[in-house]
């Protein structure tokens, strides 16, 4: 999901500033974002982010060519030079936020990695060995798959609408409270709409 993102830049005249970044927000009424809040999460349950791919094709951290021919070019691209404290990012500073059909991704130089991917309306699918997750994936049937992350769903709410979501690792050692990054999966009437890699402050 996405954040405001505050950063120091100098102007052309040498002015110290601070930039907003205005993205969509979500807040939890449930049991928050913070992954150590959530109980019942005892057991590792997770998507291996090292495996998984988009599409079947590309891993989520990729040349920026590679997925540009795969999904299309980007619809908006921002700058970052910086941050003053919590990036909540895989890369630490001096990268680009690239929008591709409601998904977002992170630049920096040719290397370009999965933020966030928006299922509405699009054929992308997030697939592992023995997953695969799409816009026609319900929170019904992954009750199978991951019984306790969705036994722990809570209610988020982003521009008025309410979702519900559920965490998950991302790796079998990612164990939960003990890791700064999760996977967040937005559900609306059931069915999935966005998945995030999460990174906590």
């Amino acid at each position: 999901m996405k954040y405001i993102y505050c950063y120091l830049f100098i102007t052309a005249v040498g002015i110290l500033g601070c930039k907003q970044i205005s993205k969509p927000t979500k807040s939890a009424t449930g049991s928050g974002f913070n992954i150590k809040k959530v109980k019942g999460l005892d057991t590792v349950e997770y998507i291996n982010w090292y495996t998984a791919k988009i599409n079947g094709d590309i891993h989520l951290a990729t040349l920026k060519k590679k997925l540009y021919n795969l999904i299309g070019r980007p619809d908006s691209i921002v700058k970052v030079n910086g941050t003053d404290g919590c990036a909540a990012s895989y890369f630490d500073e001096d990268f680009k936020y690239i929008y591709i059909k409601g998904s977002e991704f992170e630049l920096k130089d040719d290397s370009i990695v999965v933020s966030d991917l928006n299922f509405r309306g699009t054929n992308l699918k997030l697939s592992t060995n023995n997953l695969s997750l799409d816009s026609s994936t319900t929170l019904e049937s992954l009750k199978k798959i991951f019984p306790r992350a969705v036994s722990a769903q809570y209610e988020v709410t982003t521009n008025n609408k309410k979702q519900m979501a559920i965490m998950l690792g991302t790796s079998k050692k990612a164990i939960y409270g003990d890791t700064d990054n999760t996977w967040i999966l937005f559900f609306e009437k059931g069915k999935l709409v966005e998945i995030e890699h999460h990174y906590d402050c």
